[in-house]
């Protein structure tokens, strides 16, 4: 049986659908026109997108993990013992999914958001934390990448932003808060359960 959970990601105000099914060939993905020109790792095993929580008020965060083989794998760890998964999630997407989620990356502009390049976009403002929130680090992994300076192989960006949600409030101006926001919120819509409530059960389980 197939499982399709419609995804909508929205991103500088364009809808894209994506759907859960059985993954295909990634070697072949490439930028759609008028984007950058990437590549993506043919390797099956390789972890092509990293995205993970950090700090907060909260015991446990979650991370993300895609892989070539287009398994992504939803994980619950303890703030302080990140390396040990105390509960592992994991759905298959399609490489049309995979496709239409890395376009929206790039353009969103995610690989080359550094804090420079925030900065500048925030008009100087630095993106601060507040009391009770958490920051979001995510980290891609090209095998080329198409940037200003040339092409780049392998491309391996990482972008840290403190509360994407909120930033992306403060700056709805800055398509790159947007598009992570976006993600963040696409990645989570294709478990059965919410990352929130993933952390409640492995939270209710270590207190009994």
């Amino acid at each position: 049986m197939r499982l399709q959970r419609p995804v909508l990601l929205v991103v500088g105000g364009v809808a894209v659908a994506l759907l859960i099914g059985t993954v295909l060939n990634l070697s072949r993905l490439s930028a759609a026109s008028g984007l950058p020109e990437y590549r993506l790792s043919p390797e099956g095993d390789a972890e092509i997108l990293h995205l993970a929580w950090h700090g907060g008020m909260r015991r446990y965060a979650v991370q993300y993990r895609l892989f070539g083989d287009g398994r992504l794998v939803r994980e619950v760890v303890a703030q302080a013992q990140r390396d040990e998964s105390l509960r592992a999630d994991e759905v298959r997407l399609e490489e049309e999914d995979i496709r239409l989620l890395f376009e929206a990356i790039v353009r969103g502009g995610l690989p080359t958001a550094t804090t420079e390049r925030l900065l500048e976009a925030t008009d100087g403002i630095r993106l601060s934390q507040p009391k009770d929130g958490a920051t979001v680090i995510l980290r891609l992994d090209f095998a080329a990448y198409e940037t200003a300076g040339g092409a780049e192989a392998p491309f391996r960006p990482q972008v840290v932003v403190p509360s994407p949600h909120t930033q992306a409030r403060r700056f709805p101006e800055v398509r790159e808060l947007d598009a992570l926001v976006a993600v963040l919120d696409a990645l989570d819509a294709y478990f059965l359960q919410t990352a929130y409530e993933a952390i409640d059960e492995v939270d209710d389980r270590r207190r009994q």
